[in-house]
């Protein structure tokens, strides 16, 4: 890990200027690969003539978005991509109290308007919601277990039952 993080920051600074593309590569779960999006959408901000290539398991998650110039699930050769991780970040000494999408933009060396993903629904997804909105009203999805390597992620139960109450106005 350590290895690629120190190429990465190298090819950063020595070639992103003159690159045609920027490859974004995360394999992983759907909350990792979410964050993703803005910093693609950051990225085409800042460098609006490069295209965004987006590697990744969940294409779906990036068909659609404009700023998104080509998605697949494709490894690419390692020289001109850059695998976008936070584990660097994170460790059971230390943990950055910034946002994960703050985080992964420093690397980058560009700011981000937002902190959220960016997801574009279908029509027949926006009528699912819709209808669920309309049977339940407003639903927050709770995971509340995740991997022991992100302990900021690993709350007791009652923690997480005195946020769903908060949400809840109980």
């Amino acid at each position: 890990m350590g290895e690629r993080h120190v190429y990465q920051k190298t090819l950063l600074r020595r070639v992103l200027p003159i690159m045609d593309s920027i490859h974004l590569e995360r394999y992983g779960g759907l909350g990792d690969e979410l964050f993703v999006t803005r910093l693609a959408y950051e990225l085409k901000r800042e460098f609006p003539r490069k295209r965004i290539v987006v590697h990744c398991s969940c294409p779906a998650i990036f068909e659609n978005l404009s700023f998104i110039d080509r998605v697949t699930t494709e490894r690419p050769n390692m020289w001109g991509s850059f695998y976008v991780d936070y584990q660097p970040y994170i460790s059971k000494n230390r943990l950055d109290p910034r946002h994960i999408s703050v985080l992964l933009a420093d690397v980058f060396k560009i700011s981000v308007s937002s902190t959220l993903p960016i997801i574009q629904l279908t029509d027949a997804e926006r009528e699912r919601v819709a209808d669920y909105k309309k049977r339940f009203g407003t639903l927050v999805t709770v995971s509340t277990r995740t991997s022991s390597w992100t302990a900021n992620k690993l709350w007791f139960d009652d923690g997480w039952a005195e946020v769903c109450a908060d949400l809840s106005g109980v």
